[in-house]
């Protein structure tokens, strides 16, 4: 994945989002109390910010590469 590549919220499951939202509250600007408290779109707009972090950029790319390499192995293996 280059750099011009925009990393989108919807290419990451909901539980990857809500651990990095809680692991990173500072660049997600939204404690612990308020994710819990938080809508669905609230939630996806701290994500977002956690999602633009260029020093986190290539923990998503990763995260994105295993998990396609996971769904290509269970395709294959059905």
């Amino acid at each position: 994945m280059s750099d011009s590549e925009a990393l989108a919220v919807e290419q990451f499951p909901v539980e990857y989002r809500e651990t990095m939202i809680i692991a990173y509250p500072v660049i997600a600007q939204m404690s612990r109390n308020e994710f819990y408290f938080a809508s669905s779109r609230a939630r996806d707009e701290a994500f977002a910010r956690v999602l633009a972090a260029k020093n986190l950029r290539r923990t998503h790319e990763m995260f994105l590469e295993d998990l396609m390499k996971d769904v290509e192995r269970r395709t294959r293996d059905e």
